[in-house]
């Protein structure tokens, strides 16, 4: 398919989207993951072992294999999965959860060998998850989100091709207008944070929202662009383009990250058809990341304005939200946007008006905007005006663990096993034992809860969620898909 075509069929055409999960592996009793990050040699031991998996590795930096992706060293030698590509995100979530636990059974399998050869014991480190903080509240690692698109449509983003005309400060309306719009789905759809200031619990907006140097950039470890120009396609570099964004809070609940994917997508297809939304944070570059840096360091996120184009009138960042929603919900029906994307802005459509309404209870909203129940959470306790008791730092600790990301948690997990290989051309299920093999010191229970949690419509094949089989050569799990050209909606 041609540029031009994938151009034409844009509106109509399911996106291919993947998920970058990075990990941190760290020592409870020290307080600072970074300090153990930088000092401990055997961080570097544990990450070396990894490389074992699956008898060696088909490229350097890959340690091995799951189910769900691969697993790899990245920059900074922390542990990074990125889950296989799909263009059904439910199952997209469930992958990178999936990922999430198969992993810590990898981590913990090597800590086993590392307590018989070194006589360090796995009690001593455990898995740092992504949503996870050190003990001085600093946020470790995080999740890329990869979204393929067209080569035009990823121009006029960076600025190269504008054709929609250029603000009044000189940057192309696409980049305001997707720029503008990932602020503001970062802050009302993201996990955000719980931050303790004088003696108050407040709601903080997620932590690679706040770690926002520029607008666009093409590194992601010093410059922290909000817009990633890094392109490194999977697939026809001169039609495909891959969108890489680090800005957006996704370690949510499966659900929610499916509906962050959809609207994030169908965002995109606005600027791919030539109709962006209207942008709402009309600043130089300067200005705008100041707006993002006003906007992470305050304390009530539904306190704060922001100004129209115009400067004439002021509103919230949830008010400027909803006015994005409700355009593209016009443009998903106009156009023919997949159903998926439709389905998703009816409920952010609904959930974001129910809370501007008061209605927080909803369960669409708790969805929608997962820190609103943490926030509501903290009121209802009372803990304000005053230095918070031990036993109530603890009681909010419980609160946040209430709002876990994992459908099972990790550390339930106690020990793993390497994933086993299969045979080409054996198809499996990957609720078989060959695929995922709970180990008998391990919860079996836990491995099956999660297994029946999956949807009956992510165990589709077509959406390369249920079946796959061993590939000797490559060494890696190849999914059967019914529709290969992964147009299926």
């Amino acid at each position: 398919m041609t540029e031009q075509e994938l151009l034409h069929y844009a509106p109509h055409l399911p996106r291919v989207a993947g998920l970058e999960s990075e990990y941190g592996i760290y020592a409870p009793t020290m307080p600072s993951v970074s300090d153990f990050q930088l000092s401990d040699p055997n961080l570097k031991i544990i990450i070396d072992n990894m490389h074992n998996l699956h008898g060696g590795s088909v490229i350097p930096n890959i340690l091995g294999y799951s189910a769900f992706g691969r697993v790899y060293e990245d920059v900074g030698r922390h542990i990074e999965h990125a889950t296989n590509e799909y263009i059904d995100y439910a199952s997209l979530a469930y992958a990178k959860t999936g990922a999430d636990l198969r992993l810590v059974d990898a981590v913990q399998c090597y800590l086993q060998q590392l307590e018989r050869t070194d006589g360090h014991s796995p009690a001593t480190y455990a898995l740092l998850p992504i949503r996870s903080s050190d003990g001085f509240g600093n946020f470790w690692g995080g999740v890329h989100i990869n979204l393929a698109m067209p080569r035009s449509g990823f121009n006029r983003i960076l600025g190269n091709e504008a054709k929609s005309g250029i603000t009044q400060n000189g940057l192309p309306i696409e980049l305001v207008s997707f720029a503008s719009f990932l602020v503001c789905s970062a802050i009302t759809m993201g996990k955000g944070a719980l931050r303790a200031d004088d003696g108050k619990f407040n709601v903080c907006p997620p932590e690679r929202l706040q770690a926002t140097y520029k607008l666009v950039g093409g590194g992601t470890t010093s410059s922290r662009p909000l817009v990633n120009s890094r392109d490194e396609p999977h697939a026809d570099k001169n039609v495909h383009a891959r969108l890489h964004i680090i800005s957006q809070d996704v370690h949510t609940r499966p659900l929610t990250t499916a509906l962050q994917l959809s609207v994030l997508s169908a965002m995109l297809r606005t600027i791919e058809i030539g109709k962006p939304l209207e942008y709402n944070l009309d600043l130089g570059e300067l200005g705008f990341i100041r707006t993002i840096a006003r906007l992470a360091s305050m304390h009530h996120m539904d306190e704060q304005t922001v100004y129209s184009p115009k400067g004439t009138a002021s509103m919230t960042i949830f008010e400027l939200f909803a006015r994005n929603i409700e355009q593209l919900r016009i443009l998903a029906h106009t156009e023919g946007f997949p159903a998926q994307e439709v389905s998703a802005l009816e409920i952010a459509y609904d959930a974001i008006n129910l809370y501007l309404n008061g209605d927080i209870n909803n369960t669409k909203v708790r969805v929608l905007m997962p820190w609103v129940y943490r926030k509501l959470a903290i009121d209802r306790s009372g803990l304000t005006g005053r230095p918070l008791k031990s036993e109530e730092v603890e009681e909010l600790k419980a609160i946040d663990r209430t709002f876990d990301s994992y459908l099972i948690k990790p550390d339930k997990i106690v020990v793993g096993a390497e994933l086993q290989r299969v045979r080409t051309p054996k198809v499996v299920e990957i609720a078989n034992k060959e695929i995922l093999t709970p180990p008998t010191n391990t919860r079996a229970d836990i491995r099956a809860k999660f297994i029946a949690s999956i949807p009956e419509h992510a165990k589709n094949p077509r959406i390369s969620w249920s079946q796959g089989y061993y590939d000797e050569e490559d060494r890696r799990i190849t999914w059967a898909c019914s529709d290969p050209r992964g147009l299926s909606n």
